[in-house]
């Protein structure tokens, strides 16, 4: 009786065993030519997407989960995934933030060196004055940079713009009530600005721009 079952607890523990979770761990200061493991993390993830892909080659036979770490993650591109980074059913493929922590993917550009402004322009609000900093941009990266968003502690900045201001025609085109379809044909364009300005008259009719510079 002893020997059945030993036998029938062995052969229940099996299938356990056979589904447990593959993790792949991502941080800032990782490395992709690591393992993935938590003591060797990936650094982008372009890299634990290749990992993941090299799992789904060799055959799924457990879910994969890609742990992220917390830190803020610098990125020059768009990372695509396609059908062939799915998982299945059984065994399916996730990508989440580590517990507790939070990660950000970023393409922004650090801006340091804010120095007061010298003389505070006529007409400064009340609530600004003596709040108004100022950046010179450094020569190597002028007509290489163009800056339509500032965030300042992750929260976007609110764009100054002129009562008059208007983009020239050649480079705006109009689309009414705009839907996210309307953009798929300009995803190889480069250098696009989705501006939505709504206003008194005189200023960029209301609608969405997209704007070529």
């Amino acid at each position: 009786m002893k020997s059945l079952l030993r036998l029938v607890l062995f052969l229940s523990v099996i299938p356990l065993f056979a589904s447990a979770e593959t993790k792949l761990y991502l941080s800032p200061s990782g490395n992709d030519s690591g393992s993935g493991d938590i003591n060797s993390p990936l650094a982008t993830l372009e890299g634990a997407r290749s990992k993941v892909r090299e799992q789904i080659a060799n055959g799924l036979s457990a879910p994969v989960t890609v742990l992220i770490r917390g830190g803020e993650y610098a990125m020059t591109e768009t990372v695509v995934f396609s059908p062939e980074d799915s998982g299945t059913e059984a065994f399916p493929i996730t990508y989440q933030a580590y517990e507790g922590e939070t990660p950000v993917f970023t393409g922004g550009k650090k801006i340091t060196g804010w120095k007061p402004v010298a003389t505070e322009p006529k007409g400064t609000n009340a609530a600004a004055k003596g709040k108004l900093v100022s950046w010179d941009m450094p020569a190597d990266l002028k007509g290489k940079w163009q800056i339509t968003s500032l965030y300042n502690d992750n929260r976007l900045m609110p764009r100054a713009e002129s009562p008059a201001y208007k983009v020239p025609e050649s480079h705006q085109q109009d689309i009414p009530n705009a839907q996210p379809k309307d953009l798929r044909g300009y995803a190889k364009e480069n250098k696009i600005d989705l501006l939505n300005y709504q206003g008194p008259a005189g200023r960029v009719p209301e609608g969405f721009h997209l704007c070529q510079g």
